[in-house]
This record gives C-alpha cells, structure tokens and sequence, in this order.
C-alpha cells in the first residue's frame, strides 16, 4: 500500500494542476496560503484522501478538520484516524 505522506502530495498535486510532478511539494506548506487552496478545494482534497485510503470521513471531526493546515497535518491526522477505525 502507498504510504498516506504519497496518497496526500498526489491528491494535492491533481487539485493543484500547474505544478509539474518534477517541482519540489513541502508537505509542511500551508494549503492555503502558500498553495492558494481554495475552501471547497480543501474539502475535495480531505474527501479523496479519505477515499485512497478507505477511511470513513465520518471518522474525522470538526476539529479534525479544522487542524488540516498542511499536507503533513492531513496525513498525520488521516493515519490516527485509521488506526482509530482499523481493528488490530
């Protein structure tokens, strides 16, 4: 299975279109300010992230949400989400 940090900069890639694949992505830049991420972008990109890696987006919360800043914060708070839901 692709590592969540993959799934996270592929998805932002797509939703940011003009950046080539070659061109350095900071995870720990922020979406909205540094890569001009729109709100309903946002929601996309959270939603398909969840789709790629089969969690629920009912697992998140509000806060959750409102935590994701950054490529790095969706897929440190994606991975606690699906070791939340994952039976071990």
């Amino acid at each position: 299975m692709e590592s969540i940090e993959s799934v996270v900069e592929a998805c932002c890639r797509e939703l940011l279109g003009a950046m080539r694949r070659e061109d350095p992505f900071d995870v720990q830049g922020r979406l909205v300010e540094d890569y001009g991420l729109s709100s309903l972008q946002l929601v996309t990109l959270v939603t398909t992230v969840c789709e790629e890696t089969g969690l629920p987006l009912t697992a998140l919360t509000e806060r959750d949400i409102a935590r994701m800043k950054t490529a790095g914060d969706i897929a440190a708070i994606v991975r606690g989400a699906l070791q939340a839901v994952t039976p071990s």
